[in-house]
């Protein structure tokens, strides 16, 4: 810890048994959310694989566009949008908390090895934490801002073919973001 007055820790900095065990519990319980999250909204996913079809089919295969279906298509996606939502919340206050604990951790690790070191016991401000020294922090995991790569299962154990249009769920989440009011002026739904 005397280096970490620079402000960063080691690269090569071993973690305490308790902040790996801070991160497993983190990472676990973001995992159940997601598994809970596709569980029971499978019926719903489902559907959206289903209706993926007939939205595909009807405006690229037909050429005729379905305001109806798309609409209907639109209202599911956006179901599941808000499902996830909640779940990448909840998966965001699980990694803050767990952040937090780290924090409470290293303070009282440095405060006790500043009292190994110092006759006094009372800690003066310069002989706090550095704010930027906190081994071990964890990030919500990106694939959380990534909501439909879910719906699209076929893509986590495959590669595609470079020549393959993609499945359904994607080529008609490609439709709904494309016919959506302000997508022709350049905004993204």
């Amino acid at each position: 810890m005397t280096d970490a007055r620079t402000g960063s820790a080691p690269a090569d900095l071993a973690l305490p048994p308790y902040v790996v065990g801070i991160r497993n519990e983190v990472e676990r319980g973001c995992s159940q959310l997601l598994r809970r999250l596709l569980h029971s909204r499978s019926g719903l996913v489902a559907t959206i694989h289903s209706e993926s079809v007939r939205v595909v089919t009807q405006y690229t295969k037909r050429g005729r566009p379905a305001p109806a279906a798309l609409a209907r298509y639109g209202r599911m996606v956006a179901e599941w949008h808000t499902a996830a939502g909640v779940q990448r919340t909840r998966a965001q206050e699980l990694v803050d908390e767990g952040n937090q604990l780290l924090a409470c951790y290293w303070d009282a690790a440095w405060q006790r090895g500043r009292r190994r070191t110092a006759a006094d016991t009372e800690p003066r401000m310069d002989e706090l934490r550095p704010a930027g020294w906190l081994p071990g922090t964890m990030a919500l995991d990106p694939a959380w801002h990534r909501i439909d790569d879910w719906l699209d299962s076929d893509s986590w154990y495959a590669e595609r073919g470079r020549d393959e249009a993609g499945p359904p769920v994607v080529q008609a989440l490609a439709i709904l973001r494309t016919q959506q009011p302000g997508a022709a002026a350049g905004r993204r739904a």
